[in-house]
Protein backbone atom coordinates (compact mmCIF):
# COMPACT_ATOMS: atom_id res chain seq x y z
CA UNK A 1 0.00 0.00 0.00
CA UNK A 2 2.80 2.40 0.92
CA UNK A 3 4.64 1.61 -2.31
CA UNK A 4 1.54 2.53 -4.34
CA UNK A 5 1.28 5.83 -2.51
CA UNK A 6 4.96 6.58 -3.18
CA UNK A 7 4.57 5.70 -6.86
CA UNK A 8 1.46 7.90 -7.08
CA UNK A 9 3.29 10.85 -5.47
CA UNK A 10 6.32 10.42 -7.73
CA UNK A 11 4.07 10.25 -10.80
CA UNK A 12 2.31 13.46 -9.75
CA UNK A 13 5.66 15.22 -9.26
CA UNK A 14 6.94 14.06 -12.66
CA UNK A 15 3.76 15.21 -14.40
CA UNK A 16 3.89 18.58 -12.65
CA UNK A 17 7.51 19.21 -13.61
CA UNK A 18 6.99 18.12 -17.23
CA UNK A 19 3.97 20.37 -17.78
CA UNK A 20 4.75 23.48 -19.85
CA UNK A 21 5.28 26.66 -17.92
CA UNK A 22 2.55 29.25 -18.16
CA UNK A 23 3.32 32.18 -20.42
CA UNK A 24 2.14 35.07 -18.25
CA UNK A 25 3.17 37.71 -20.80
CA UNK A 26 0.94 36.16 -23.45
CA UNK A 27 -1.90 35.94 -20.95
CA UNK A 28 -1.47 39.63 -20.10
CA UNK A 29 -1.55 40.57 -23.81
CA UNK A 30 -4.71 38.56 -24.33
CA UNK A 31 -6.32 40.23 -21.32
CA UNK A 32 -5.46 43.67 -22.69
CA UNK A 33 -7.09 42.78 -26.01
CA UNK A 34 -10.18 41.59 -24.16
CA UNK A 35 -10.42 44.81 -22.15
CA UNK A 36 -11.89 46.66 -25.14
CA UNK A 37 -14.68 44.12 -25.43
CA UNK A 38 -14.06 43.34 -29.11
CA UNK A 39 -11.41 41.99 -31.45
CA UNK A 40 -10.68 43.31 -34.92
CA UNK A 41 -9.88 40.85 -37.64
CA UNK A 42 -9.33 40.92 -41.36
CA UNK A 43 -12.81 39.50 -41.85
CA UNK A 44 -15.83 41.45 -42.99
CA UNK A 45 -19.55 40.83 -42.93
CA UNK A 46 -21.59 41.69 -46.02
CA UNK A 47 -25.36 41.91 -46.32
CA UNK A 48 -26.67 41.94 -49.89
CA UNK A 49 -29.87 43.63 -51.07
CA UNK A 50 -30.86 40.57 -53.11
CA UNK A 51 -30.91 37.62 -50.72
CA UNK A 52 -31.12 35.11 -53.58
CA UNK A 53 -27.57 36.02 -54.69
CA UNK A 54 -24.91 33.37 -54.07
CA UNK A 55 -21.78 35.34 -53.17
CA UNK A 56 -19.68 32.21 -52.78
CA UNK A 57 -19.31 31.84 -56.57
CA UNK A 58 -15.63 32.24 -57.55
CA UNK A 59 -16.37 34.70 -60.37
CA UNK A 60 -18.28 36.98 -57.98
CA UNK A 61 -15.58 36.81 -55.28
CA UNK A 62 -13.01 37.79 -57.95
CA UNK A 63 -15.22 40.73 -58.94
CA UNK A 64 -15.45 41.87 -55.30
CA UNK A 65 -11.67 41.55 -54.99
CA UNK A 66 -11.09 43.72 -58.05
CA UNK A 67 -13.56 46.33 -56.80
CA UNK A 68 -12.02 46.37 -53.31
CA UNK A 69 -8.44 46.35 -54.65
CA UNK A 70 -7.68 43.53 -52.20
CA UNK A 71 -7.82 39.75 -52.26
CA UNK A 72 -11.15 38.66 -50.81
CA UNK A 73 -11.96 35.08 -49.85
CA UNK A 74 -15.42 33.71 -49.15
CA UNK A 75 -15.55 32.18 -45.63
CA UNK A 76 -19.15 31.22 -44.79
CA UNK A 77 -22.76 32.25 -44.65
CA UNK A 78 -24.52 33.36 -41.49
CA UNK A 79 -28.17 33.53 -40.58
CA UNK A 80 -30.23 36.39 -41.97
CA UNK A 81 -28.63 36.43 -45.41
CA UNK A 82 -25.31 37.74 -44.14
CA UNK A 83 -21.94 36.45 -45.38
CA UNK A 84 -18.42 36.45 -43.96
CA UNK A 85 -15.41 37.17 -46.15
CA UNK A 86 -11.71 37.37 -45.30
CA UNK A 87 -9.61 40.20 -46.71
CA UNK A 88 -6.08 38.92 -47.18
CA UNK A 89 -2.98 41.06 -46.84
CA UNK A 90 -4.54 43.55 -44.43
CA UNK A 91 -2.02 44.94 -41.96
CA UNK A 92 -3.94 47.83 -40.42
CA UNK A 93 -7.42 48.96 -39.46
CA UNK A 94 -7.05 51.80 -41.98
CA UNK A 95 -6.59 49.35 -44.86
CA UNK A 96 -9.63 47.39 -43.75
CA UNK A 97 -11.68 50.60 -43.54
CA UNK A 98 -10.67 51.47 -47.11
CA UNK A 99 -11.81 48.07 -48.38
CA UNK A 100 -15.10 48.44 -46.52
CA UNK A 101 -15.63 51.91 -47.98
CA UNK A 102 -15.00 50.67 -51.54
CA UNK A 103 -17.34 47.71 -51.18
CA UNK A 104 -20.05 49.86 -49.59
CA UNK A 105 -20.36 51.77 -52.86
CA UNK A 106 -21.62 48.71 -54.76
CA UNK A 107 -25.35 48.87 -55.47
CA UNK A 108 -26.05 45.24 -54.59
CA UNK A 109 -24.52 45.57 -51.12
CA UNK A 110 -26.77 46.78 -48.31
CA UNK A 111 -23.94 47.09 -45.78
CA UNK A 112 -20.39 45.99 -45.01
CA UNK A 113 -18.87 45.96 -41.55
CA UNK A 114 -15.81 44.52 -39.86
CA UNK A 115 -16.32 41.11 -38.30
CA UNK A 116 -15.67 41.70 -34.61
CA UNK A 117 -15.74 39.25 -31.75
CA UNK A 118 -17.76 40.83 -29.00
CA UNK A 119 -17.06 39.87 -25.40
CA UNK A 120 -19.55 40.22 -22.60
CA UNK A 121 -18.31 42.44 -19.79
CA UNK A 122 -20.10 42.65 -16.50
CA UNK A 123 -21.05 46.12 -15.29
CA UNK A 124 -18.97 47.58 -12.51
Amino acid sequence: MLSRLIILCLTAIIIATCAPALNYAAADDAQQQLSTGKHMSSQIIIKFRNESRDPSKPYYVRELSEWAKARIVYVRSMSGGVYVFRVEGITSDKQLAEVIERLSKRREIRYVEPDTLMEYQEGK
